[in-house]
Protein backbone atom coordinates (compact mmCIF):
# COMPACT_ATOMS: atom_id res chain seq x y z
CA UNK A 1 0.00 0.00 0.00
CA UNK A 2 1.16 3.41 -1.18
CA UNK A 3 2.60 5.36 2.44
CA UNK A 4 2.32 9.02 1.37
CA UNK A 5 3.53 11.24 3.93
CA UNK A 6 2.30 12.88 6.94
CA UNK A 7 0.27 15.62 6.70
CA UNK A 8 -0.62 15.46 2.77
CA UNK A 9 -3.76 17.48 1.31
CA UNK A 10 -5.96 15.01 0.41
CA UNK A 11 -9.74 14.61 -0.86
CA UNK A 12 -11.34 11.93 1.02
CA UNK A 13 -14.55 10.70 -0.96
CA UNK A 14 -18.03 10.83 0.53
CA UNK A 15 -20.23 7.84 0.30
CA UNK A 16 -23.85 7.77 -1.51
CA UNK A 17 -25.36 7.07 1.50
CA UNK A 18 -23.78 9.74 3.47
CA UNK A 19 -23.72 13.03 1.54
CA UNK A 20 -26.92 15.05 -0.05
CA UNK A 21 -28.19 14.84 -3.34
CA UNK A 22 -26.41 18.12 -4.88
CA UNK A 23 -23.59 17.92 -2.38
CA UNK A 24 -20.05 17.66 -3.18
CA UNK A 25 -18.26 13.97 -3.90
CA UNK A 26 -15.45 14.78 -1.34
CA UNK A 27 -14.65 17.10 1.72
CA UNK A 28 -10.86 18.86 2.37
CA UNK A 29 -8.44 16.36 4.80
CA UNK A 30 -4.87 15.85 5.84
CA UNK A 31 -3.60 12.45 5.31
CA UNK A 32 -2.57 10.62 8.78
CA UNK A 33 -1.63 7.18 8.21
CA UNK A 34 -3.26 3.91 7.04
CA UNK A 35 -5.40 1.63 9.01
CA UNK A 36 -3.75 -1.83 9.84
CA UNK A 37 -6.96 -3.25 10.59
CA UNK A 38 -8.61 -2.91 7.60
CA UNK A 39 -7.93 -3.51 4.13
CA UNK A 40 -6.52 -0.58 1.63
CA UNK A 41 -8.00 2.12 4.15
CA UNK A 42 -6.27 5.59 4.77
CA UNK A 43 -7.01 7.03 8.17
CA UNK A 44 -7.46 10.96 7.45
CA UNK A 45 -8.33 13.70 9.75
CA UNK A 46 -11.42 16.04 8.05
CA UNK A 47 -10.80 19.81 8.46
CA UNK A 48 -14.43 20.99 8.39
CA UNK A 49 -15.24 18.60 11.06
CA UNK A 50 -11.68 18.20 12.51
CA UNK A 51 -12.23 14.55 13.79
CA UNK A 52 -10.62 11.65 11.96
CA UNK A 53 -12.15 9.34 9.43
CA UNK A 54 -11.51 5.69 7.63
CA UNK A 55 -12.14 6.21 3.59
CA UNK A 56 -11.15 3.47 1.35
CA UNK A 57 -11.26 5.88 -1.53
CA UNK A 58 -8.79 8.74 -0.70
CA UNK A 59 -6.91 11.25 -3.47
CA UNK A 60 -3.16 12.34 -2.75
CA UNK A 61 -2.49 15.68 -3.42
CA UNK A 62 0.96 15.84 -2.81
CA UNK A 63 3.22 18.45 -4.79
CA UNK A 64 5.83 15.87 -5.94
CA UNK A 65 5.07 12.15 -5.15
CA UNK A 66 2.30 10.92 -8.30
CA UNK A 67 1.34 7.96 -10.11
CA UNK A 68 4.48 6.64 -11.95
CA UNK A 69 4.47 8.07 -15.62
CA UNK A 70 7.37 8.45 -18.12
CA UNK A 71 9.24 11.15 -17.60
CA UNK A 72 10.53 13.46 -20.73
CA UNK A 73 14.02 11.76 -20.80
CA UNK A 74 12.68 7.68 -20.69
CA UNK A 75 10.45 9.15 -23.90
CA UNK A 76 13.73 10.88 -25.08
CA UNK A 77 15.46 7.56 -24.68
CA UNK A 78 12.86 5.41 -25.88
CA UNK A 79 12.52 7.71 -29.16
CA UNK A 80 16.46 7.09 -29.55
CA UNK A 81 16.48 3.50 -28.93
CA UNK A 82 13.38 2.76 -31.77
CA UNK A 83 15.81 5.60 -34.60
CA UNK A 84 18.51 2.54 -33.77
CA UNK A 85 16.50 -0.02 -34.52
CA UNK A 86 15.58 1.95 -37.76
CA UNK A 87 18.95 2.38 -38.98
CA UNK A 88 20.18 -1.26 -38.61
CA UNK A 89 16.97 -1.89 -40.07
CA UNK A 90 14.71 -3.86 -38.27
CA UNK A 91 11.06 -2.47 -38.74
CA UNK A 92 8.90 -2.48 -36.19
CA UNK A 93 6.05 -4.23 -37.30
CA UNK A 94 3.12 -3.37 -34.64
CA UNK A 95 3.50 0.29 -35.84
CA UNK A 96 3.47 -0.67 -38.69
CA UNK A 97 -0.34 -2.62 -38.06
CA UNK A 98 -1.20 0.07 -36.22
CA UNK A 99 -0.81 2.55 -38.82
CA UNK A 100 -2.62 -0.10 -41.23
CA UNK A 101 -5.56 0.03 -39.03
CA UNK A 102 -6.13 3.49 -38.57
CA UNK A 103 -5.88 4.33 -42.17
CA UNK A 104 -8.96 1.24 -42.68
CA UNK A 105 -10.48 3.00 -39.43
CA UNK A 106 -10.76 6.10 -41.24
CA UNK A 107 -12.11 4.68 -44.12
CA UNK A 108 -14.72 2.51 -42.35
CA UNK A 109 -16.08 4.86 -39.58
CA UNK A 110 -17.92 7.41 -41.23
CA UNK A 111 -20.02 4.83 -43.16
CA UNK A 112 -20.03 3.05 -39.85
CA UNK A 113 -21.68 5.69 -37.54
CA UNK A 114 -24.06 7.49 -40.31
CA UNK A 115 -27.03 8.19 -39.24
CA UNK A 116 -29.86 5.42 -40.73
CA UNK A 117 -33.64 5.84 -40.68
CA UNK A 118 -35.29 3.72 -37.75
CA UNK A 119 -37.94 0.82 -39.18
CA UNK A 120 -41.35 1.86 -38.54
CA UNK A 121 -42.10 -1.75 -36.61
CA UNK A 122 -39.11 -0.92 -34.14
CA UNK A 123 -39.98 2.87 -32.78
CA UNK A 124 -42.87 4.48 -33.60
CA UNK A 125 -43.19 8.42 -33.63
CA UNK A 126 -44.11 10.95 -31.30
CA UNK A 127 -43.61 14.65 -30.41
CA UNK A 128 -42.48 13.85 -27.62
CA UNK A 129 -40.07 11.12 -28.19
CA UNK A 130 -37.38 12.22 -30.88
CA UNK A 131 -36.32 9.52 -33.15
CA UNK A 132 -33.39 7.57 -32.57
CA UNK A 133 -30.76 8.11 -35.04
CA UNK A 134 -28.60 4.21 -34.67
CA UNK A 135 -30.84 1.45 -35.07
CA UNK A 136 -31.74 -0.98 -32.81
CA UNK A 137 -32.69 -3.54 -35.46
CA UNK A 138 -30.63 -4.09 -38.91
CA UNK A 139 -32.60 -2.92 -41.46
CA UNK A 140 -31.56 -5.04 -44.65
CA UNK A 141 -34.51 -6.23 -46.35
CA UNK A 142 -32.81 -9.94 -44.87
CA UNK A 143 -33.13 -9.12 -41.55
CA UNK A 144 -36.84 -8.47 -42.39
CA UNK A 145 -37.67 -11.34 -44.17
CA UNK A 146 -36.65 -13.52 -41.47
CA UNK A 147 -39.73 -12.40 -39.62
CA UNK A 148 -41.97 -14.10 -42.06
CA UNK A 149 -44.02 -12.29 -44.30
CA UNK A 150 -46.74 -11.38 -41.41
CA UNK A 151 -44.65 -8.90 -40.20
CA UNK A 152 -44.64 -7.12 -43.15
CA UNK A 153 -48.15 -7.17 -44.31
CA UNK A 154 -49.00 -5.76 -40.87
CA UNK A 155 -50.91 -9.31 -39.69
CA UNK A 156 -48.05 -9.96 -36.76
CA UNK A 157 -48.82 -6.62 -35.42
CA UNK A 158 -52.43 -6.63 -35.64
CA UNK A 159 -52.44 -9.84 -33.72
CA UNK A 160 -50.16 -8.39 -30.99
CA UNK A 161 -53.09 -6.08 -30.34
CA UNK A 162 -56.23 -8.29 -30.58
CA UNK A 163 -53.59 -10.41 -27.42
CA UNK A 164 -53.81 -7.36 -26.00
CA UNK A 165 -57.16 -5.90 -26.29
CA UNK A 166 -60.30 -7.89 -27.11
CA UNK A 167 -59.20 -9.80 -29.85
CA UNK A 168 -59.66 -8.71 -34.20
CA UNK A 169 -61.11 -10.88 -37.01
CA UNK A 170 -62.51 -13.74 -34.31
CA UNK A 171 -58.10 -15.11 -35.14
CA UNK A 172 -58.34 -14.35 -30.65
CA UNK A 173 -59.84 -17.17 -28.86
CA UNK A 174 -58.82 -15.60 -25.82
CA UNK A 175 -58.02 -12.21 -25.49
CA UNK A 176 -55.91 -10.70 -22.29
CA UNK A 177 -57.74 -7.13 -21.85
CA UNK A 178 -54.61 -5.79 -21.28
CA UNK A 179 -55.33 -2.74 -22.82
CA UNK A 180 -58.30 -0.03 -23.85
CA UNK A 181 -58.42 2.63 -26.20
CA UNK A 182 -59.42 6.03 -24.45
CA UNK A 183 -59.25 9.61 -25.81
CA UNK A 184 -57.49 12.01 -24.04
CA UNK A 185 -60.08 13.75 -22.01
CA UNK A 186 -60.37 10.21 -20.56
CA UNK A 187 -56.66 10.33 -18.82
CA UNK A 188 -56.92 11.04 -15.39
CA UNK A 189 -55.49 14.78 -14.91
CA UNK A 190 -53.08 14.03 -12.19
CA UNK A 191 -51.73 10.86 -15.07
CA UNK A 192 -51.07 13.15 -17.97
CA UNK A 193 -47.75 13.86 -17.08
CA UNK A 194 -47.13 10.06 -16.43
CA UNK A 195 -48.00 8.98 -20.58
CA UNK A 196 -45.24 7.44 -22.01
CA UNK A 197 -44.07 5.78 -25.34
CA UNK A 198 -44.61 2.32 -27.11
CA UNK A 199 -43.19 0.76 -29.60
CA UNK A 200 -42.87 -2.48 -31.58
CA UNK A 201 -40.28 -4.76 -31.30
CA UNK A 202 -39.69 -8.15 -33.52
CA UNK A 203 -37.70 -11.10 -32.33
CA UNK A 204 -37.53 -14.87 -33.41
CA UNK A 205 -37.80 -17.37 -29.99
CA UNK A 206 -36.96 -20.83 -31.66
CA UNK A 207 -38.14 -22.02 -27.84
CA UNK A 208 -42.26 -20.18 -27.93
CA UNK A 209 -44.68 -21.85 -29.77
CA UNK A 210 -44.97 -18.74 -31.96
CA UNK A 211 -41.25 -18.06 -33.21
CA UNK A 212 -41.62 -14.94 -34.97
CA UNK A 213 -42.90 -12.57 -33.02
CA UNK A 214 -44.18 -9.13 -32.93
CA UNK A 215 -44.72 -7.45 -29.17
CA UNK A 216 -45.89 -4.03 -28.32
CA UNK A 217 -43.67 -3.12 -25.46
CA UNK A 218 -44.31 0.61 -23.07
CA UNK A 219 -41.80 3.19 -22.82
CA UNK A 220 -40.50 2.11 -18.98
CA UNK A 221 -37.95 4.80 -19.01
CA UNK A 222 -40.59 7.15 -18.53
CA UNK A 223 -42.97 5.64 -15.71
CA UNK A 224 -42.87 7.10 -12.71
CA UNK A 225 -44.17 4.14 -10.30
CA UNK A 226 -44.05 5.09 -6.49
CA UNK A 227 -43.75 1.49 -5.22
CA UNK A 228 -40.84 -1.46 -5.31
CA UNK A 229 -39.78 -2.27 -9.02
CA UNK A 230 -36.89 -4.95 -8.21
CA UNK A 231 -37.69 -8.72 -8.38
CA UNK A 232 -35.82 -11.09 -6.95
CA UNK A 233 -34.84 -13.56 -9.30
CA UNK A 234 -31.82 -16.15 -9.77
CA UNK A 235 -28.45 -15.07 -11.70
CA UNK A 236 -26.54 -16.90 -14.28
CA UNK A 237 -24.31 -18.32 -11.93
CA UNK A 238 -26.94 -20.47 -9.85
CA UNK A 239 -27.94 -21.56 -13.23
CA UNK A 240 -24.59 -23.32 -14.31
CA UNK A 241 -23.84 -23.95 -10.77
CA UNK A 242 -27.60 -26.06 -11.19
CA UNK A 243 -25.87 -27.69 -14.52
CA UNK A 244 -22.84 -28.96 -12.77
CA UNK A 245 -25.18 -30.05 -10.45
CA UNK A 246 -27.16 -32.51 -12.76
CA UNK A 247 -24.35 -33.73 -14.47
CA UNK A 248 -22.74 -34.52 -10.95
CA UNK A 249 -25.62 -36.42 -9.87
CA UNK A 250 -25.86 -39.68 -11.15
CA UNK A 251 -29.08 -40.44 -13.24
CA UNK A 252 -30.05 -36.79 -12.72
CA UNK A 253 -31.68 -35.30 -15.93
CA UNK A 254 -32.89 -31.58 -16.82
CA UNK A 255 -35.99 -29.77 -17.54
CA UNK A 256 -37.61 -26.23 -17.80
CA UNK A 257 -41.68 -25.21 -17.37
CA UNK A 258 -42.37 -22.19 -18.81
CA UNK A 259 -45.65 -20.40 -17.96
CA UNK A 260 -47.84 -18.92 -20.67
CA UNK A 261 -48.07 -15.34 -20.75
CA UNK A 262 -48.06 -15.19 -16.81
CA UNK A 263 -45.99 -12.34 -16.89
CA UNK A 264 -48.45 -10.93 -19.02
CA UNK A 265 -51.55 -11.10 -17.33
CA UNK A 266 -50.65 -10.50 -13.73
CA UNK A 267 -52.96 -7.74 -12.89
CA UNK A 268 -51.40 -4.16 -12.23
CA UNK A 269 -52.39 -1.50 -8.68
CA UNK A 270 -52.84 1.13 -11.12
CA UNK A 271 -53.10 1.41 -14.34
CA UNK A 272 -50.46 3.21 -16.72
CA UNK A 273 -51.07 5.17 -20.19
CA UNK A 274 -49.48 5.26 -23.23
CA UNK A 275 -49.65 7.42 -26.75
CA UNK A 276 -49.48 5.76 -30.07
CA UNK A 277 -49.27 7.43 -33.66
CA UNK A 278 -52.35 6.33 -35.85
CA UNK A 279 -49.93 5.99 -38.25
CA UNK A 280 -48.42 2.75 -36.13
CA UNK A 281 -51.40 0.93 -35.78
CA UNK A 282 -52.35 -1.73 -38.32
CA UNK A 283 -55.54 -0.49 -40.28
CA UNK A 284 -57.37 -3.93 -38.65
CA UNK A 285 -56.85 -2.67 -35.82
CA UNK A 286 -58.03 1.11 -36.32
CA UNK A 287 -61.37 0.03 -38.09
CA UNK A 288 -62.49 -2.42 -35.41
CA UNK A 289 -61.62 -0.61 -32.84
CA UNK A 290 -62.80 2.69 -34.13
CA UNK A 291 -59.82 4.64 -33.56
CA UNK A 292 -60.13 7.53 -35.82
CA UNK A 293 -63.00 8.94 -33.64
CA UNK A 294 -60.31 8.34 -30.16
CA UNK A 295 -57.55 10.15 -31.78
CA UNK A 296 -56.79 13.89 -31.07
CA UNK A 297 -55.71 16.61 -33.81
CA UNK A 298 -52.24 15.31 -33.76
CA UNK A 299 -53.33 11.76 -34.83
CA UNK A 300 -52.39 10.26 -31.50
CA UNK A 301 -54.49 7.54 -29.61
CA UNK A 302 -53.91 6.75 -26.09
CA UNK A 303 -53.90 3.26 -23.91
CA UNK A 304 -54.81 1.89 -20.89
CA UNK A 305 -53.22 -0.34 -19.39
CA UNK A 306 -54.56 -2.53 -16.13
CA UNK A 307 -52.02 -5.69 -16.31
CA UNK A 308 -48.07 -6.83 -17.13
CA UNK A 309 -46.62 -5.40 -20.23
CA UNK A 310 -43.02 -5.82 -21.51
CA UNK A 311 -41.28 -2.58 -20.69
CA UNK A 312 -43.27 -1.44 -17.31
CA UNK A 313 -40.75 -1.21 -14.81
CA UNK A 314 -43.34 -3.06 -11.88
CA UNK A 315 -45.03 -6.39 -14.16
CA UNK A 316 -41.70 -8.49 -13.29
CA UNK A 317 -42.24 -8.14 -9.47
CA UNK A 318 -46.32 -8.07 -9.37
CA UNK A 319 -46.00 -11.59 -11.33
CA UNK A 320 -43.31 -12.87 -8.71
CA UNK A 321 -45.24 -11.87 -6.31
CA UNK A 322 -48.30 -13.43 -7.50
CA UNK A 323 -46.48 -16.42 -8.81
CA UNK A 324 -45.46 -16.75 -5.13
CA UNK A 325 -49.17 -16.42 -3.46
CA UNK A 326 -50.18 -19.34 -5.87
CA UNK A 327 -47.45 -21.57 -5.50
CA UNK A 328 -48.21 -21.29 -1.39
CA UNK A 329 -51.76 -22.74 -1.47
CA UNK A 330 -52.33 -26.35 -1.35
CA UNK A 331 -53.69 -28.34 -3.96
CA UNK A 332 -51.31 -28.33 -7.51
CA UNK A 333 -52.49 -29.18 -10.81
CA UNK A 334 -51.49 -29.23 -14.24
CA UNK A 335 -52.30 -26.42 -16.56
CA UNK A 336 -52.45 -25.71 -19.80
CA UNK A 337 -50.72 -22.85 -19.77
CA UNK A 338 -47.64 -24.18 -18.38
CA UNK A 339 -45.03 -25.73 -21.39
CA UNK A 340 -42.70 -27.78 -19.90
CA UNK A 341 -39.91 -29.16 -22.10
CA UNK A 342 -38.62 -32.80 -20.85
CA UNK A 343 -35.17 -32.59 -22.54
CA UNK A 344 -34.09 -29.36 -21.20
CA UNK A 345 -32.72 -28.37 -24.47
CA UNK A 346 -32.87 -23.74 -23.80
CA UNK A 347 -32.68 -21.56 -20.63
CA UNK A 348 -32.20 -18.12 -20.30
CA UNK A 349 -31.35 -17.62 -24.34
CA UNK A 350 -28.62 -20.39 -23.49
CA UNK A 351 -28.33 -24.01 -25.64
CA UNK A 352 -28.29 -26.78 -23.43
CA UNK A 353 -26.57 -30.10 -25.55
CA UNK A 354 -26.79 -32.32 -22.54
CA UNK A 355 -24.69 -36.18 -22.97
CA UNK A 356 -26.03 -38.09 -19.84
CA UNK A 357 -23.72 -41.06 -20.70
CA UNK A 358 -20.65 -39.37 -20.64
CA UNK A 359 -22.40 -37.04 -17.83
CA UNK A 360 -21.42 -33.80 -19.78
CA UNK A 361 -23.34 -30.66 -20.66
CA UNK A 362 -22.14 -28.44 -23.54
CA UNK A 363 -23.49 -24.47 -23.07
CA UNK A 364 -23.65 -22.26 -26.53
CA UNK A 365 -25.22 -19.74 -28.07
CA UNK A 366 -25.48 -20.47 -31.82
CA UNK A 367 -26.29 -17.79 -34.43
CA UNK A 368 -26.32 -15.05 -31.24
CA UNK A 369 -23.12 -13.62 -33.03
CA UNK A 370 -24.07 -13.21 -36.73
CA UNK A 371 -27.30 -12.41 -35.76
CA UNK A 372 -25.36 -9.31 -33.51
CA UNK A 373 -23.10 -8.38 -36.36
CA UNK A 374 -25.81 -7.82 -39.12
CA UNK A 375 -27.62 -5.65 -36.53
CA UNK A 376 -24.14 -3.38 -36.21
CA UNK A 377 -23.77 -3.85 -40.22
CA UNK A 378 -19.87 -5.41 -39.60
CA UNK A 379 -18.56 -7.89 -42.12
CA UNK A 380 -16.21 -10.34 -42.03
CA UNK A 381 -12.39 -8.95 -42.04
CA UNK A 382 -10.74 -10.36 -45.36
CA UNK A 383 -7.41 -11.08 -42.40
CA UNK A 384 -8.42 -13.23 -39.66
CA UNK A 385 -8.29 -11.64 -36.25
CA UNK A 386 -7.39 -13.87 -33.20
CA UNK A 387 -7.55 -11.47 -30.83
CA UNK A 388 -9.85 -9.68 -28.92
CA UNK A 389 -7.81 -6.55 -27.98
CA UNK A 390 -4.22 -4.70 -28.24
CA UNK A 391 -2.08 -6.34 -26.57
CA UNK A 392 0.81 -4.46 -25.35
CA UNK A 393 4.13 -5.06 -26.83
CA UNK A 394 6.37 -6.88 -25.03
CA UNK A 395 9.59 -4.45 -23.54
CA UNK A 396 12.69 -7.41 -23.24
CA UNK A 397 15.48 -6.21 -20.64
CA UNK A 398 13.40 -3.26 -19.53
CA UNK A 399 14.04 -2.85 -15.69
CA UNK A 400 11.43 -0.86 -15.01
CA UNK A 401 7.52 -0.67 -15.66
CA UNK A 402 5.75 2.45 -16.61
CA UNK A 403 2.29 3.13 -16.60
CA UNK A 404 0.13 3.37 -19.95
CA UNK A 405 -0.02 6.60 -21.04
CA UNK A 406 -3.40 8.44 -21.43
CA UNK A 407 -4.74 8.46 -25.20
CA UNK A 408 -4.42 11.82 -26.89
CA UNK A 409 -6.87 10.50 -30.01
CA UNK A 410 -9.50 13.23 -31.06
CA UNK A 411 -12.91 11.93 -29.58
CA UNK A 412 -15.58 10.70 -31.20
CA UNK A 413 -19.30 12.43 -31.65
CA UNK A 414 -22.31 11.20 -30.11
CA UNK A 415 -22.77 8.52 -32.96
CA UNK A 416 -19.78 6.67 -32.17
CA UNK A 417 -19.98 6.59 -28.42
CA UNK A 418 -23.76 5.45 -29.09
CA UNK A 419 -22.57 2.38 -30.98
CA UNK A 420 -19.66 1.22 -28.78
CA UNK A 421 -21.96 1.20 -25.67
CA UNK A 422 -24.70 -0.73 -27.87
CA UNK A 423 -21.20 -3.24 -28.69
CA UNK A 424 -20.13 -3.20 -25.07
CA UNK A 425 -24.04 -4.01 -23.95
CA UNK A 426 -24.79 -6.68 -27.16
CA UNK A 427 -21.89 -8.26 -25.97
CA UNK A 428 -21.53 -8.21 -22.15
CA UNK A 429 -24.14 -11.41 -21.66
CA UNK A 430 -22.49 -13.71 -24.34
CA UNK A 431 -19.16 -13.22 -22.51
CA UNK A 432 -20.78 -13.63 -19.29
CA UNK A 433 -22.72 -16.95 -20.69
CA UNK A 434 -20.74 -18.50 -22.56
CA UNK A 435 -17.05 -16.93 -24.24
CA UNK A 436 -14.82 -15.26 -21.08
CA UNK A 437 -12.11 -14.13 -23.72
CA UNK A 438 -14.85 -10.99 -24.67
CA UNK A 439 -14.99 -9.85 -20.60
CA UNK A 440 -11.18 -8.23 -20.52
CA UNK A 441 -11.74 -6.42 -23.91
CA UNK A 442 -15.17 -5.17 -23.11
CA UNK A 443 -14.31 -4.45 -19.44
CA UNK A 444 -11.43 -2.31 -21.16
CA UNK A 445 -13.69 -0.97 -24.21
CA UNK A 446 -16.73 0.49 -21.53
CA UNK A 447 -13.91 2.07 -19.21
CA UNK A 448 -13.74 4.04 -21.69
CA UNK A 449 -17.02 4.18 -23.01
CA UNK A 450 -17.68 7.57 -21.05
CA UNK A 451 -15.41 9.80 -23.04
CA UNK A 452 -14.36 6.97 -26.20
CA UNK A 453 -11.51 8.40 -28.92
CA UNK A 454 -10.72 7.36 -32.63
CA UNK A 455 -8.56 4.51 -30.53
CA UNK A 456 -11.91 3.22 -28.62
CA UNK A 457 -13.30 3.08 -32.16
CA UNK A 458 -10.20 1.06 -33.32
CA UNK A 459 -10.35 -1.61 -30.29
CA UNK A 460 -14.21 -1.97 -30.95
CA UNK A 461 -13.65 -3.02 -34.10
CA UNK A 462 -10.95 -5.35 -33.67
CA UNK A 463 -13.20 -7.04 -31.12
CA UNK A 464 -16.10 -6.98 -33.92
CA UNK A 465 -13.28 -8.67 -36.06
CA UNK A 466 -12.44 -11.09 -33.53
CA UNK A 467 -16.21 -12.23 -33.00
CA UNK A 468 -16.60 -12.53 -36.87
CA UNK A 469 -13.59 -14.57 -37.39
CA UNK A 470 -14.04 -17.36 -34.80
CA UNK A 471 -16.69 -19.98 -34.45
CA UNK A 472 -19.00 -20.16 -31.66
CA UNK A 473 -18.11 -20.43 -27.94
CA UNK A 474 -18.56 -23.56 -26.37
CA UNK A 475 -18.65 -24.45 -22.51
CA UNK A 476 -18.32 -28.03 -21.33
CA UNK A 477 -19.19 -29.13 -17.57
CA UNK A 478 -18.07 -32.12 -16.54
CA UNK A 479 -19.29 -34.20 -13.73
CA UNK A 480 -17.35 -33.07 -10.52
CA UNK A 481 -17.71 -33.28 -6.76
CA UNK A 482 -18.91 -30.22 -6.44
CA UNK A 483 -15.78 -28.94 -5.20
CA UNK A 484 -15.64 -25.13 -5.94
CA UNK A 485 -11.56 -24.10 -6.57
CA UNK A 486 -10.25 -20.92 -8.30
CA UNK A 487 -7.42 -19.38 -10.58
CA UNK A 488 -6.42 -16.06 -9.71
CA UNK A 489 -3.91 -13.67 -11.35
CA UNK A 490 -2.85 -10.04 -11.59
CA UNK A 491 -1.37 -7.76 -14.62
CA UNK A 492 0.26 -4.79 -13.20
CA UNK A 493 0.61 -0.78 -14.91
CA UNK A 494 -1.54 -2.60 -17.89
CA UNK A 495 -4.61 -0.28 -17.81
CA UNK A 496 -5.11 3.45 -17.97
CA UNK A 497 -4.59 6.48 -14.77
CA UNK A 498 -1.92 3.66 -13.60
CA UNK A 499 -4.87 0.81 -13.04
CA UNK A 500 -3.90 -2.91 -12.56
CA UNK A 501 -6.37 -5.94 -13.81
CA UNK A 502 -7.16 -8.59 -11.56
CA UNK A 503 -9.07 -11.85 -12.66
CA UNK A 504 -10.03 -15.06 -12.03
CA UNK A 505 -11.62 -18.01 -13.00
CA UNK A 506 -14.08 -20.05 -10.89
CA UNK A 507 -14.97 -23.75 -11.68
CA UNK A 508 -16.25 -26.58 -9.55
CA UNK A 509 -14.22 -29.72 -9.51
CA UNK A 510 -12.80 -33.01 -7.03
CA UNK A 511 -10.70 -32.18 -3.89
CA UNK A 512 -7.32 -32.81 -4.75
CA UNK A 513 -4.26 -30.54 -4.01
CA UNK A 514 -4.19 -29.57 -7.84
CA UNK A 515 -8.10 -29.35 -8.97
CA UNK A 516 -8.77 -30.94 -12.77
CA UNK A 517 -10.01 -27.80 -14.52
CA UNK A 518 -13.55 -27.81 -15.67
CA UNK A 519 -16.08 -25.42 -17.63
CA UNK A 520 -16.19 -21.65 -15.69
CA UNK A 521 -19.22 -21.09 -13.69
CA UNK A 522 -18.08 -17.49 -13.16
CA UNK A 523 -14.61 -15.72 -14.71
CA UNK A 524 -14.22 -12.20 -13.47
CA UNK A 525 -11.90 -9.78 -15.62
CA UNK A 526 -11.88 -6.56 -13.34
CA UNK A 527 -9.68 -3.43 -13.08
CA UNK A 528 -8.49 -2.97 -9.66
CA UNK A 529 -9.73 0.81 -8.46
CA UNK A 530 -6.91 1.44 -6.24
CA UNK A 531 -2.89 2.66 -7.60
CA UNK A 532 -0.75 -1.13 -7.22
CA UNK A 533 2.79 -0.15 -5.86
CA UNK A 534 4.40 -3.04 -7.28
CA UNK A 535 3.43 -6.61 -9.21
CA UNK A 536 2.83 -8.04 -5.77
CA UNK A 537 0.55 -6.26 -4.41
CA UNK A 538 -1.61 -6.74 -7.38
CA UNK A 539 -1.51 -10.10 -6.89
CA UNK A 540 -2.95 -9.76 -3.59
CA UNK A 541 -4.98 -7.34 -4.26
CA UNK A 542 -6.81 -9.82 -6.64
CA UNK A 543 -6.82 -13.02 -4.60
CA UNK A 544 -8.76 -10.16 -2.31
CA UNK A 545 -11.37 -9.75 -4.92
CA UNK A 546 -11.56 -13.49 -5.94
CA UNK A 547 -11.71 -14.71 -2.15
CA UNK A 548 -14.84 -12.14 -1.91
CA UNK A 549 -16.38 -13.68 -4.67
CA UNK A 550 -15.68 -17.26 -3.36
CA UNK A 551 -17.21 -16.47 0.09
CA UNK A 552 -20.55 -15.86 -2.36
CA UNK A 553 -20.21 -18.82 -4.00
CA UNK A 554 -19.99 -21.23 -1.01
CA UNK A 555 -22.78 -19.75 0.22
CA UNK A 556 -24.68 -21.26 -2.35
CA UNK A 557 -23.42 -24.39 -2.85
Amino acid sequence: MPLAPMGCNVQVHEKTDTRGTWAFHSVDGWYLSTSPEHYRTHKCHIKDTRSDRLSDTVHFQHKSITNPTMSPGDKLMTAIADCIQTIKGVSNHPQQQQLHDLRRLMETTPALIRPHAVPRVESPSTQSMPMQSVPRVATQQSTIQQFNTTVVNGASSANEFGRLANGVGNRIKKPSNTIRFIRYQDLPPDRRKDVTYGKFVCSVRPEKLEPNRTRLTVGGDRINYPGEVATPTAEMLVAKILFNSVVSTPGAQFMTIDISNFYLETPLKRPEYIRLKLTDIPDEIILEYNLRHLADANGCVYVEITKGMYGLPQAGLLANQLLEQRLNKNGYHQSKLITTDWTGKRYIGITLDWDYGNRQVHLSMPGYVAKALKQFQHTKPPTAQHSPFQCTPINYGAKKQYATEQATSPPLDKHGKRFIQQVCGKFLFLGRAVDSTLLCPISAIASQSASPTTDTMRQTKQLLDYLATQDDAIITYNASAMKLAVHSDASYLSEPKARSRAGGHFFLSNGANIPQNNGAILNIAHIIKHVMSSATEAELAGLYIMAREAVYIRIIL
